[in-house]
């Protein structure tokens, strides 16, 4: 699998499917990252990173055309980076909650990579229940909340948990630990592949 970037770990949920030769960068230190860097100035050489998980990291990067060119930077030729990132989501991580990304958009940022795979996780019907959940989140300060919450929201969210939980229980492994996210992405460098 050779050298395996973890940018943007956090408290890093991949870290036990990466391989030995994993590095978890993130601007916190925290168990699991290795080193303390920003994704706009990587410490590593050129061409010196075999892959990079790069994992709801983007939408809270003030500049993700910077560092999408210094991930091109570090890969090796024919490189990959398995990146996921949101699209319909309430804000989280406030301030540093910047963009939500299309499909074209992420087409369009990583113009100079060739796409191997780019696909939504999340069917319009999660993502309508999601958007029925931020909207109900809203009206929660609201009076009338108590009526919204015991007519509405109650049945809609057993509704959801019982349509979740049929999807989860028909996906493999490998889609358990990526979890539904709102769009998947894999991209060879233009200049060693995952095992998912």
């Amino acid at each position: 699998m050779g050298v395996v970037l973890d940018l943007g770990c956090g408290h890093p949920p991949y870290r036990d499917y990466a391989g030995k030769w994993r590095i978890g960068v993130d601007l916190r230190a925290n168990d699991g990252v290795d080193v303390v860097a920003n994704a706009y100035y990587l410490p590593f050489r050129n061409n010196s990173i075999d892959s990079v998980i790069c994992s709801e990291l983007l939408e809270h990067l003030a500049n993700p055309h910077d560092a999408v060119e210094e991930i091109g930077r570090v890969l090796t030729p024919g490189g990959k980076i398995f990146l996921t990132t949101r699209f319909c989501y309430s804000l989280h991580g406030e301030p540093e909650d910047y963009y939500r990304f299309t499909e074209f958009g992420l087409r369009h940022l990583f113009s100079k990579f060739k796409i191997l795979l780019l696909k939504p996780d999340t069917s319009g019907i999660a993502t309508l229940v999601a958007m029925t959940g931020y909207i109900i989140q809203e009206l929660s300060s609201r009076p009338l909340w108590g009526l919204v919450k015991n007519l509405i929201w109650r049945p809609l969210n057993r509704i959801y948990l019982m349509l979740y939980s049929r999807l989860v229980s028909r996906l493999g492994e490998r889609e358990r630990v990526i979890n539904l996210r709102s769009h998947r992405l894999l991209f060879n460098s233009p200049k060693a592949l995952l095992p998912w």
